[in-house]
């Protein structure tokens, strides 16, 4: 059976490295090439035709989406393209689907979410293939393949959205927006809640051209102005969570964790 090929574009030697290391743990999967910018990632594309791409966004001379617009222009065929980067704006987000992007992953990333996206876009029912400038294809959710879920980054966010709304977390302040990319890194990788400071906070802060402290102490008081009237009962109703007195609040790592946890729990539930 002929294996996958996978191109991995990043600026980032490390990321490459690890990228490189997940592809070949996978007896499926083959390293097509490696890129450190769009433009040398062009060449390669044309050369190898690979069957997968793993592009980040920011990147020196030819960043990501400039990369994915030339791919249009041109009209070379990509039919998988996996976005992996920092940069999870929903401008950015939005402009990758409508370029091609077949799926988004935040960073930092939990490799295998990588893989089971990687298989996910090219075992069994996986349709047409694409070209880079396909309109019609961005931003669409493909249906279970192989036993498991889709979710791309629109499912993730509205459901996160939902459930801020529901604590009344009000979404003018600043620590809404930290609190939520929060919440959907820890979704895709769990051992962020464990690492708030060193992992979590420098990561939505580097999204958000900000400082770890700022997340910190803005998600802080955007859960203090919710907690403002009594939250307990919403609480115990959405997590069977009872808050601890003493405190009268969640800390930020609690919240976080028991939203993105329910959040997996359901998730799991939608494969079978």
């Amino acid at each position: 059976m002929e294996k996958i090929k996978v191109l991995v574009v990043d600026d980032v030697v490390g990321i490459r490295d690890m990228l490189i290391s997940l592809i070949t743990s996978d007896p499926k999967l083959e390293v097509a090439g490696e890129a450190e910018d769009g433009r040398a990632a062009l060449q390669l594309i044309e050369e190898l035709r690979p069957d997968v791409m793993l592009l980040d966004v920011i990147m020196p001379r030819m960043d990501g989406l400039e990369l994915l617009q030339e791919l249009k222009d041109i009209g070379v065929t990509v039919p998988v393209i996996i976005v992996i980067s920092a940069a999870g704006g929903e401008k950015v987000v939005d402009k990758c689907f409508r370029l091609g992007a077949s799926y988004f992953i935040k960073k930092p990333f939990d490799g295998e979410s990588v893989l089971s996206r990687i298989h996910q876009l090219t075992d069994g029912e996986r349709g047409p293939e694409w070209n880079a400038g396909d309109s019609g294809h961005a931003g669409r959710t493909l249906g279970p393949v192989k036993g498991q879920g889709f979710y791309n980054y629109h499912n993730l966010e509205s459901d996160v959205t939902v459930m801020l709304q529901k604590l009344g977390i009000p979404p003018h302040v600043k620590g809404y927006q930290f609190l939520r990319d929060g919440i959907m890194i820890a979704v895709e990788n769990p051992e962020a809640v464990t690492a708030v400071t060193k992992m979590l906070y420098p990561t939505v802060a580097a999204m958000n051209h900000t400082i770890p402290d700022r997340v910190e102490r803005s998600i802080r008081h955007a859960v203090s102005i919710a907690w403002e009237k009594d939250r307990g009962n919403v609480m115990l109703d959405m997590f069977n969570y009872s808050v601890n007195k003493k405190n009268g609040r969640p800390t930020n790592a609690e919240l976080i964790a028991l939203i993105s946890d329910k959040i997996r729990v359901e998730r799991r539930a939608k494969r079978y």
